[in-house]
């Protein structure tokens, strides 16, 4: 007996008879590029679309609301300092001449008559160390009028002390404060000449040395220092040759 059902399985072959499977709705590969054309693979469907092509745009939040508290008012102290802010608080603008603070030169009358005040003041101390050694000498002098050792010693000894205060008097003075007893009776000040800081140790030194090593080889070498401020400088800073090696100037402390 034969079934006539064509999807029934056939028990005679032994074989069981499944339907055709249903035509492909569409191609079964993509078509191929046109000729010269880029292909680029389909985004998938989830992926948004760019604004303007129907796609929504986030929210415009619109122009900030004005500040309450308006524009910052300006300053009531006007515009800083030049150089104020920075790493050395000395640096000060420059005058006409390039001088820290600003303003002229002083006059080299008033330096002049700071060296003539600092001059009388280590005189005073050079006379009363000379009677301490005169009267060593008068006292250790020999049957022949002539100074023993001990009294050549003593004299050797106040000239010594002599020059270490001189040292100490314009060096340590300098250094610290910027001016002798001379400079600041006249109001001048010596300071650096490139951010009109306090000279220190080194310039003081230097600038006290120079005229005094020179005075040792040669009186009127150290007046040759001192005078060197009206032609040395070009600039009209009135900087000696003292002031140049030490590269120290000397300012209006007024």
């Amino acid at each position: 007996m034969s079934n006539s059902d064509p999807t029934s399985p056939d028990y005679g072959s032994g074989q069981p008879k499944y339907p055709p499977p249903p035509p492909p709705s569409g191609p079964a590969f993509p078509p191929p590029p046109a000729t010269g054309a880029p292909s680029y693979p389909r985004p998938p469907a989830d992926t948004p679309a760019f604004p303007g092509s129907g796609a929504p745009t986030p929210p415009s939040y619109g122009t900030p609301p004005p500040s309450p508290y308006g524009a910052p008012a300006p300053s009531p102290y006007g515009t800083a300092m030049p150089g104020a802010g920075g790493d050395n608080p000395y640096v000060v603008s420059g005058g006409p001449t390039g001088l820290p603070g600003g303003g002229a030169p002083p006059s080299m009358g008033s330096r002049l008559l700071a060296r003539i005040i600092d001059g009388v003041l280590l005189a005073v101390v050079f006379f009363v160390l000379s009677l301490a050694g005169l009267g060593g000498l008068s006292a250790t002098t020999g049957s022949d009028g002539q100074p023993s050792g001990f009294a050549t010693g003593a004299f050797l000894t106040t000239m010594f002390v002599f020059v270490i205060l001189s040292l100490a008097y314009e060096v340590v003075l300098i250094a610290l404060r910027g001016a002798t007893v001379g400079k600041q009776l006249m109001g001048l000040k010596v300071v650096q000449v490139d951010n009109g800081a306090l000279p220190g140790w080194g310039p003081s030194i230097i600038r006290w040395a120079l005229p005094n090593v020179l005075s040792m080889i040669c009186g009127i070498l150290s007046l040759v220092v001192y005078l060197s401020p009206f032609w040395a400088d070009p600039t009209g800073r009135l900087r000696g040759y003292h002031d140049q090696l030490a590269k120290t100037v000397v300012i209006s402390a007024r």
